[in-house]
């Protein structure tokens, strides 16, 4: 039976199972501590022994589980406890761990007037299997990845190289640029300030007109007949360093195989995974504060 004390002993094995090394795990169990404990004291009977019997031995199965996307009939072998225990477990958790990311809503509090709030915005496609129905057999299908996909944004401050924003989750079929625009109509709007610069790809084209004062970098796009000068070229290339880590802040989530592979789970319950990962590479990072 595997327990945080036994993997604990191996540090490289531990973080390479988790995702976490082990001071930032631990700072990761003290986060939600209290919120656990209330949630237990809500009980009206303990009920049966509990055979994960500390938090550490919890959160350590739910990360291991994110990290490999096994199935939960072997994780129920690895920690000797059944797989529709698991399930519940992770539901309780998965609600209790999300407040505590951070990662939702763009906030104004993230910007200062006298810093620069420089923001990279990019979006990211998970593989899922093909819905049954075929209205959503047509919306879910990327045309780019030639598979049925669901589509996220993400947003990452530049200056911290913080994860500050995931959007909810849209069909596969849907445009970069109409995703931004859904999440402008849900309250999820980047803050329209002149000290605020905004580096995109090629897929928000138009965004500039979503702005007065805030700055958007875009590449320019050869048009018909019209090829792009070398400054331009130049200028892509800059832009394209800029925009570069916001595709390492995505590599590094999708290290986590539940959104690195085919998705299998409930679409509905993507979102609060997509939150809960993203908050996980933060905290790997130090940008979480206990």
């Amino acid at each position: 039976m595997i327990t945080f004390k036994k993997l604990s002993q191996r540090p490289k094995t531990f973080a390479r199972v988790t995702g976490l090394e082990i001071r930032p795990f631990l700072k990761f169990v003290d986060l939600i501590k209290s919120d656990w404990e209330k949630l237990e004291s809500k009980k009206q009977k303990a009920g049966r022994p509990q055979k994960l019997k500390t938090l550490n031995d919890k959160i350590l199965c739910l990360l291991m589980y994110y990290r490999t996307y096994t199935c939960m009939l072997f994780l129920g072998w690895l920690f000797n406890i059944d797989d529709s225990n698991i399930a519940r477990l992770f539901a309780k958790l998965e609600k209790i761990i999300a407040p505590h990311m951070s990662i939702k809503r763009l906030v104004n509090k993230e910007l200062s007037e006298d810093n620069l709030l420089e923001l990279i915005i990019d979006v990211s496609e998970i593989p899922i299997n093909r819905p049954k129905n075929k209205t959503k057999q047509r919306l879910n299908y990327s045309g780019k990845k030639k598979k049925h996909t669901a589509k996220y944004e993400i947003i990452r401050n530049k200056n911290t190289g913080k994860i500050v924003s995931i959007s909810k989750v849209y069909f596969g079929k849907m445009h970069d640029f109409n995703i931004r625009k859904h999440e402008n109509k849900r309250g999820n709007r980047i803050p329209d300030k002149y000290n605020v610069q905004i580096y995109a790809d090629s897929g928000y084209q138009g965004m500039q007109k979503m702005f007065q004062n805030a700055k958007v970098s875009l590449p320019k796009k050869r048009r018909k007949n019209h090829e792009l000068t070398e400054e331009e070229r130049a200028q892509n290339q800059v832009n394209a360093r800029q925009r570069i880590s916001v595709e390492h802040s995505i590599g590094k989530m999708k290290k986590f195989k539940i959104i690195g592979e085919k998705y299998r789970n409930k679409l509905k319950k993507l979102p609060i995974k997509l939150i809960n990962i993203a908050g996980l590479v933060n905290l790997a990072s130090e940008f979480i504060n206990v």
